[in-house]
């Protein structure tokens, strides 16, 4: 029985990834309804917290390029909040699609605005992966001698 579950939930999770890709490959084709429709019947589904943000993300788009802003600023919103709540990968992703929203509605300063949050995510997380990755010896050097190395 319990290698029936197993077997059920190994089951379910191809079914899941292979929707998740179905509705990129729509996406990827401008085939907007089929991915919007894909993508809210995946938010029904039992998915990890990263593909449901991913979802969302998604699905902000997808109502972009379908000219539907409210909708996609609030599944932007949504994937924005929780993807900081839950420390999760693509939170600089989210801020762009964010600005692109702006953009096409033509009020650059907030574009601009999310565009920099997303440049500000993107430079901090390099700084940090890269100055985690540092000989200990080299970081105390820099530390004592500033300017020894740069980014």
């Amino acid at each position: 029985s319990d290698a029936l579950g197993v077997s059920e939930k190994n089951a379910q999770s191809k079914i899941i990834s292979a929707n998740i890709i179905l509705g990129s490959s729509y996406l990827r084709t401008n085939n907007l309804e089929g991915a919007y429709e894909t993508y809210t019947k995946l938010l029904e589904e039992n998915i990890s917290e990263l593909n449901k943000v991913v979802i969302i993300n998604n699905l902000g788009i997808i109502t972009r390029k379908m000219g539907d802003y409210p909708a996609a600023q609030a599944y932007l919103s949504s994937a924005i909040e929780t993807s900081q709540d839950e420390k999760l990968p693509f939170l600089s992703d989210h801020f762009n699609n964010m600005g692109d929203i702006f953009m096409d509605l033509d009020r650059e300063e907030e574009a601009l605005s999310y565009y920099q949050q997303a440049l500000n995510i993107v430079t901090d997380t390099l700084i940090t992966d890269y100055s985690q990755n540092l000989p200990l010896d080299i970081l105390r050097e820099s530390q004592e001698k500033p300017g020894l190395i740069t980014f």
